[in-house]
């Protein structure tokens, strides 16, 4: 058991650390495949009395494989649980070499691999890898590490929805070796995916009617307010805008094109692609509103959302490999509660949480 205590001058924080390892040893390291069970345990001592004090234990249980006491290959975890109650999120699998790690990973029915966040969430932008192709990559990463090799780099191929009209194969390559390290001083093309494309026509019909229907309440001052960021935060130019300023403060040169033809021509270094999702239907007027449920905060009411946003971005090179930020939620409003009853509700609550595109975008491997 290892031990941690802290004193911040008003709480003792003592944390007490313990793993067990079903796998084997060799010359006293853990080694070959096992199960991890790491349990964290907490406890909160308060020095001026203002709270009793209080233990938080998390356990979480972990299974791969250890070569000569280090990562290597595909490592899971199979389950997470807080205070004793189990996270139902699924599992979810990373590939490991030392203290090199890639991706977090969900394996569907068919046994095909999804990208997913550190809390099993998949992508919100398709990306799918082969069935059995994050296993191969999994051997091939112990085998080297019984040569002695770890750190890398580790390489994966799949396929993203977002690059089916745009990339031979809708080919992508995630790896820790990304093809790009800096933009400095390269011309960079911005291209939007089709399926942004439609999404942004979609969204700009109805932003239009959802602006129109909110005109009527404008000649109240602290309604005028939530409107105009509102109008301002939910412009569609914002999101090319936002790829340009990112591009720009990586000392790139942006520039706007249909598809991917500029890197064959030679007038363009890198494509970014940008996939943004709209994947909600925001009420245009009172009657919309009224139709939709109201939601319990323990009832996900995933499709009764006003308002729900994503962003990926693929930078491609002229060889055509492509580095992949998965998918972040950038915005996401749904009815909780029937304070949510006028348009102007829905104004306030728009502008509120922050509704609309983001100032920046990430690029891929960018330094």
């Amino acid at each position: 058991m290892d031990a941690l205590v802290q004193n911040n001058g008003d709480t003792i924080y003592d944390h007490a650390y313990t793993a067990q390892w079903t796998g084997g040893c060799v010359d006293k390291l853990r080694d070959g495949f096992g199960q991890f069970t790491n349990e964290d345990r907490l406890l909160l001592t308060p020095l001026t009395g203002s709270f009793p004090s209080s233990t938080f234990t998390t356990v979480k249980v972990e299974e791969g494989t250890l070569v000569r006491g280090r990562y290597a290959g595909l490592w899971c975890r199979l389950s997470l649980k807080g205070n004793g109650e189990e996270n139902q999120k699924p599992t979810t699998c990373a590939l490991r070499s030392g203290n090199v790690s890639l991706g977090q990973f969900v394996k569907d029915e068919t046994g095909s691999w999804r990208r997913a966040d550190v809390y099993g969430e998949v992508s919100e932008s398709p990306e799918v890898y082969a069935p059995g192709s994050l296993e191969a990559e999994s051997q091939r990463l112990i085998a080297e590490a019984r040569a002695g090799s770890f750190g890398g780099p580790i390489n994966l191929q799949g396929q993203a929805e977002a690059l089916t009209d745009l990339v031979a194969g809708a080919s992508i390559r995630l790896s820790t070796d990304e093809p790009v390290r800096s933009i400095r001083g390269k011309r960079v093309a911005i291209v939007l995916s089709t399926r942004t494309l439609d999404d942004l026509q979609r969204w700009t019909a109805e932003r239009e009617k959802v602006i129109e229907e909110m005109q009527r309440y404008r000649s109240n001052t602290q309604f005028e307010s939530y409107f105009s960021q509102f109008v301002s935060n939910s412009d569609p130019t914002r999101l090319v805008g936002a790829a340009t300023t990112s591009i720009l403060s990586a000392g790139g040169i942006p520039f706007a094109a249909d598809d991917l033809s500029v890197l064959q021509d030679g007038s363009a270094d890198y494509v970014l692609i940008v996939d943004w999702r709209y994947s909600a239907r925001i009420p245009t007027s009172v009657r919309s509103l009224k139709a939709m449920s109201i939601c319990a905060l323990e009832d996900p009411c995933e499709n009764d959302e006003i308002y729900d946003s994503s962003v990926s971005t693929y930078l491609v090179t002229r060889d055509m490999r492509a580095a992949v930020v998965p998918s972040f939620r950038y915005s996401r409003l749904t009815r909780y509660s029937s304070d949510i009853k006028t348009m102007r509700d829905v104004a306030i609550h728009l502008k509120s949480f922050g509704v609309g595109f983001p100032e920046k975008l990430v690029l891929p491997g960018i330094e």
